[in-house]
């Protein structure tokens, strides 16, 4: 059996740590199942954590110039929040789970997805974005 995991289900628990995911780790390990890794959920995740990342250091570094000018203070922003930590989802999940089936976008056939957008084929529907979902 192959399992597949969306983008989405990453969002908020982007180091796996919630109870489903060492359920599932669990569950695919035992029954000797693989899970399908699409390349463009990896990079989507790594991205959505980037961008998140990002502004919640802009609005620390916001926050404190707006405290420093209540308190007249010159507190200075910790200098290990400012530098991102690597991440990548693809490698955490190499941690848990033993099989791990990678799956390229850069070979699916772009006729196929055009087709799809203008039939608005699922997942593409009228006024509806749906590019990156037909390549996963």
């Amino acid at each position: 059996m192959h399992v597949f995991l969306d983008t989405n289900v990453f969002f908020n628990n982007w180091f796996l740590t919630d109870v489903r995911f060492k359920l599932l780790f669990h569950y695919l390990n035992n029954e000797d199942h693989s899970l399908l890794l699409s390349e463009l959920v990896v990079k989507e995740v790594n991205n959505k954590r980037e961008q998140q990342a990002v502004e919640l250091i802009s609005e620390l570094k916001n926050g404190l110039k707006k405290l420093n000018f209540l308190n007249q203070t010159k507190e200075s922003f910790p200098s290990g929040i400012q530098e991102l930590q690597p991440y990548n989802i693809r490698d955490l999940l190499g941690v848990g789970i033993y099989d791990i089936t990678d799956i390229p976008y850069n070979n699916i056939d772009q006729t196929t997805v055009v087709d799809r957008a203008l039939k608005s084929t699922k997942p593409f529907a009228d006024g509806e974005k749906g590019y990156r979902d037909a390549l996963i």
